[in-house]
């Protein structure tokens, strides 16, 4: 059995009853759909009465799993399986950081992404919570731009106390970008590949998660744009792209801001 690893992946089929094992959870080609990997791993455990989980509990004394924010799915139900299993289980996540979904299956949705902390307060009793606030990357204002994404959340005290003389969030206009790259060295940040970055060789938001940067120059959504400018969470869009984006940075985050269309007077008849 293999799982697919190619792009785009093939859809599972619809109307196929659950009954149907071989088209449900699989290609014509034996390949697994990734939408229902962790629904097979659950479905197996339920109609072998647990062996599944009684396999992993003979092999494993302990499970380390990271970017748990990325679960979707069944992943939840696999997940607590294994919490009630014998095998101490120790999960890593950052609700403010769900910017991939490990499969689009429409189980759980409510805990995608951020909330997939509803899902932890569930299981409190069974689980303990332990919170990290400390960051050892960005500084203290970086941070604080950071968690006014996310207000309802815990507060970051930055572990970074080093000054640079050029520190913090900064905005600078579009005709300003090239004198800042030459003085600054930024790494160039972007949303996707459709982005305008007036020709400087950037990295997509979603494929820098887990790095650090000195410093980086991000060319934001226009959503993003308007929160920066205005604070206003209704208009931010993607926060959690925004969130990673900024928090790459260890001295500075500075966004390419194209200015405002001047508003037009009406003319009267």
């Amino acid at each position: 059995m293999r799982t697919i690893n190619t792009d785009p992946l093939p859809m599972p089929l619809k109307f196929v009853k659950r009954t149907d094992v071989n088209r449900y959870y699989f290609t014509k080609q034996t390949d697994i759909y990734r939408d229902r990997v962790a629904e097979f791993a659950c479905h197996c455990d339920d109609r072998t009465k647990g062996f599944v989980i009684g396999r992993l509990e003979k092999i494993y004394s302990r499970i380390f799993i990271d970017e748990f924010q990325d679960f979707a799915g069944y992943d939840f139900s696999f997940v607590e399986k294994l919490c009630r299993s014998s095998i101490a289980i120790t999960m890593a996540c950052d609700p403010r950081q769900g910017t991939f979904s490990t499969n689009h299956s429409l189980k759980n949705k409510r805990f995608k992404r951020a909330g997939v902390m509803d899902w932890i307060k569930k299981l409190e009793g069974l689980v303990t919570i332990q919170e990290r606030n400390e960051c050892f990357r960005s500084n203290q204002v970086i941070c604080d731009f950071a968690d006014q994404l996310y207000p309802d959340f815990s507060k970051t005290v930055s572990m970074n106390t080093e000054i640079t003389g050029h520190d913090g969030i900064f905005e600078i206009s579009e005709d300003a970008v090239s004198k800042y790259v030459q003085e600054y060295a930024p790494t160039i940040l972007r949303y996707n590949v459709a982005t305008q970055t007036k020709g400087l060789k950037a990295i997509n938001i979603g494929s820098c998660k887990g790095r650090t940067y000195d410093r980086v120059l991000i060319f934001p959504t226009g959503p993003m744009s308007e929160y920066v400018r205005t604070k206003n969470l209704a208009v931010v869009g993607d926060k959690a792209k925004l969130y990673v984006a900024v928090t790459r940075a260890k001295y500075s985050a500075a966004f390419v801001m194209k200015k405002k269309p001047a508003a037009r007077k009406g003319s009267r008849a």
